[in-house]
């Protein structure tokens, strides 16, 4: 049973740091995105 415990947190706690490193990767591709667009906008106005 203890085992069951930590195994389960340790888990939990891997988890926690995969989603960290989804939502870096996924804030990074958004602003890409962003910078993108801003560009292609000035360039097409500009």
């Amino acid at each position: 049973m203890e085992k069951n415990v930590k195994d389960m947190y340790w888990q939990n706690e891997y988890e926690k740091e995969e989603n960290k490193i989804k939502n870096f990767w996924t804030k990074i591709i958004i602003i890409v995105i962003i910078i993108v667009i801003i560009i292609v906008l000035i360039l097409l106005f500009g």
